[in-house]
């Protein structure tokens, strides 16, 4: 039987988030509330060392006081609560919960006033093999019925619809279900990722007019599945074919896709239909049982197939020990491995210094001569994954797949953005990493290759820099006057500024990826930028802020410096500081100005508050931040071109040296002297 829904809870933490308001302020609120007309309310319940309050009891204060910023508080407390009691009746709660809201997506209509019966019938309906949601509502006892389902409607409400209270229920890592999926939940550009190469290998199935099926082959299902079909609406097959999994994270996979309204089965091979499979090893899968999964689609992919494989580098690309090196050999043997991709780290929230790669499965070429078979191999460590950096390892990765029954020296002649053409064999025969850390010329002993290289780095450095043809500039009129100085310490009065100290840091800045650092060392730094777990950081630290877009960090030591932090969601090290500009009424204040300023003061004027900087007016500042952005585009492909023609460096030295190139050659080679 389910638990009960009428005995739900908050913690101050909960509270916090339910009021907007950072959670010391809650235990300020506690605290000096005690003795008053309208004290804070006792705890119910201490679940795992921390203290429980009742949601009625909590919304009645909040309502009584006026305290904190959510004029909502009292609809939205039911996506912040929980029921009191261990881990497994809170989990049993949220299972219960996310079928009736997916029972009401699917319906489209609330559900109270329905007997149990009624509920029963309608549960069956719409799951009568009972892989999603009949389970866990049969299981409703009579009593709790009208609680359960007032309950329910009362979720969708607070988060605009069921399907979007589904949606946070599940992704929510502060919730029993959320916390599940962490391992494995991944950050918005690996969804992306996946996502956009899902498209473009259903394109390259679907040219025969048939549209691919979509089969996710994850056990409990990839985190990627709903970005990939919100992207790929019309690329892939509406039906999305699901192992046949049995588990609770197989059947809350179901409820998410059937309350997003997305059409599933359960896997089979269906006659010979083009199908893509999507595969998603988690961190802490089996290696043996990892590759004897991959082994199995390997052995049911046919030429019109595609797959793609997203899993821990360490396990796809890294060095592993004898008897896993060989079983990786044995898949790769088969000649459908035809792109090996390593990802930079950071894409797992939940394992921020773990990277992960990808593999791109597809038909074997055509070419009769096994020892001409090549795989790209692309080494994206490193990279940050934008737009662009998608878009060209998208264009690659084509490319390849296209490529495997056209002609070996067209094949060969292609000139990639990131990946490299490596002999099939020597990966086969690689006993190490099948990647290595940087960027190297092709591993075969053809001269073409190393044109290739040079010809493919050539065209990077003499693309024009993007924007700048874009900026115009005019001499202002005389007579208009400057705009009026202020010192921060005014603007500060004013409202227009904020200032927020930062972090002493109790956890170690050492992390390969995750949160960004900012600290006196690092501002206007290019490399070797330090971060931090976020887990970690949030657990010492949970009342630390992080900076939003446009917020200008600053130091006074040894000299006055400043940056924008144009992306955000940074951790600033104590001593430093934010300055916050108000979005709503910014005075003027432009965070490059403001920036500037700082850097402009006199050295050893710790006085910060005393400073004086400039306002410019709205149109100006908005002109300003459009040029700037252009200007920073072109930075960011100066800094890329600058790799590039290190990397040209090498590949002429390499090339030049292995007698496989001649650098301007005579175009009349028979012309005498």
């Amino acid at each position: 039987m389910t638990t009960s829904p009428a005995a739900l809870s908050l913690s101050l933490a909960d509270i916090a988030a339910l009021a907007r308001v950072q959670r010391p302020v809650v235990t300020t609120w506690r605290s000096r509330s005690r003795a008053t007309a309208h004290s804070f309310p006792e705890s119910v319940d201490t679940t795992g060392g921390q203290e429980r309050f009742a949601v009625d009891d909590v919304v009645a204060w909040l309502t009584a006081t006026g305290r904190g910023n959510n004029p909502d508080a009292a609809t939205e407390a039911v996506l912040h609560a929980e029921p009191d009691g261990p881990a497994e009746s809170r989990r049993r709660h949220a299972d219960t919960l996310t079928a009736l809201l997916t029972l009401s997506a699917a319906r489209g209509e609330r559900l109270s006033g329905l007997s149990r019966g009624e509920l029963i019938d309608a549960a069956d309906a719409e799951d009568p093999d009972d892989e999603c949601l009949y389970r866990e509502i049969a299981a409703i006892e009579d009593d709790d019925v009208a609680a359960w389902l007032s309950l329910a409607d009362r979720t969708a409400d607070a988060a605009w619809n069921a399907a979007a209270a589904v949606e946070r229920l599940i992704t929510d890592p502060n919730r029993p279900l959320g916390a599940d999926r962490a391992p494995t939940a991944l950050i918005a550009p690996a969804k992306d990722v996946v996502a956009a190469l899902v498209v473009e290998l259903a394109a390259s199935q679907g040219q025969d007019g048939n549209t691919p099926v979509l089969a996710d082959r994850t056990p409990g299902g990839s985190d990627a599945v709903p970005s990939v079909l919100e992207r790929a609406e019309g690329a892939v097959h509406p039906v999305v074919r699901l192992e046949a999994d049995k588990s609770d994270a197989g059947r809350l996979l179901r409820r998410r896709l059937s309350a997003q309204h997305r059409a599933w089965t359960t896997w089979h091979r269906t006659g010979t239909a083009a199908t893509l499979h999507l595969l998603q090893l988690a961190s802490t899968v089996d290696a043996r049982g990892a590759f004897h999964v991959l082994a199995d689609i390997l052995l049911e992919l046919t030429d019109a197939d595609r797959g793609l494989v997203l899993g821990p580098a360490s396990l796809l690309v890294d060095a592993v020990n004898a008897k896993d090196t060989s079983r990786r050999a044995d898949l790769l043997r088969t000649g459908r491995v035809r792109c090996i991709v390593r990802l930079p780290t950071g894409l797992l929230p939940a394992r921020s210094r773990e990277a992960l790669a990808l593999w791109v499965l597809g038909p074997a070429t055509s070419w009769p001569n096994s020892e001409d078979q090549f795989t790209l191999v692309v080494d994206l460590a490193g990279r940050q994954l934008d737009d662009v950096v998608i878009g060209d390892l998208v264009s690659d990765v084509a490319a390849t797949v296209a490529g495997a029954h056209g002609e070996r020296d067209q094949f060969a002649a292609r000139a990639f953005r990131f990946g490299r053409l490596v002999p099939t064999r020597t990966l086969v025969a690689t006993s190490g990493a099948l990647i290595t850390g940087h960027r190297s010329l092709p591993a075969t002993s053809h001269s073409t290759d190393y044109a290739l290289d040079v010809d493919r780095l050539l065209d990077a450095v003499r693309t024009p820099l993007p924007g700048l043809d874009a900026i115009d500039v005019a001499v202002a009129d005389g007579d208009v006057p400057s705009a009026p100085m202020a010192t921060v310490d005014a603007l500060m009065a004013a409202g227009r500024l904020r200032c927020l100290a930062g972090t002493r840091l109790a956890v170690d800045a050492d992390a390969e990826a995750g949160t960004r650092v900012i600290g006196a060392h690092d501002i206007g730094r290019e490399d070797g930028r330090r971060h931090v777990d976020l887990i970690a950081f949030t657990r010492a630290h949970p009342a630390a802020r992080l900076t939003e877009p446009g917020d200008v960090v600053f130091t006074t030591t040894p000299q006055p410096a400043a940056a924008v932090d144009v992306e955000g969601g940074a951790v600033v090290a104590f001593p430093e500081r934010i300055l916050r500009i108000d979005a709503a009424d910014p005075g003027g204040l432009n965070p490059a100005v403001l920036a500037a300023d700082i850097a402009a003061q006199h050295a050893g004027d710790r006085r910060w508050q005393q400073w004086r900087v400039h306002r410019v007016s709205d149109a100006d500042s908005a002109a300003l931040a459009a040029t700037l952005a252009r200007v920073e585009a072109a930075r960011q492909e100066t800094q890329q071109r600058l790799a590039d023609l290190r990397e040209l460096t090498r590949a002429l030295i390499a090339g030049v040296s292995a007698g496989s190139l001649n650098l301007n050659p005579d175009p009349n080679p028979e012309r005498t002297n």
